[in-house]
């Protein structure tokens, strides 16, 4: 089972926008940054890779 309370989100969030920088889109409003996400490929690579390093911190 895939445990969602997780610190780990903006881990998450950098390791997607380096591997699917397509979804990802930069814009600016005032002298704010804006960063859009596409967000069904994020929450599917998010549990993706929230199973995957579960697997591994339980080898342990």
């Amino acid at each position: 089972m895939l445990n969602v309370d997780s610190d780990r989100f903006l881990e998450i969030g950098n390791s997607f926008e380096k591997a699917h920088s397509e979804h990802v889109h930069y814009g600016k409003l005032g002298q704010a940054s804006t960063k859009i996400i596409t967000m069904k490929p994020l929450i599917k690579y998010g549990t993706t890779w929230l199973n995957n390093h579960a697997k591994g911190s339980q080898a342990t």
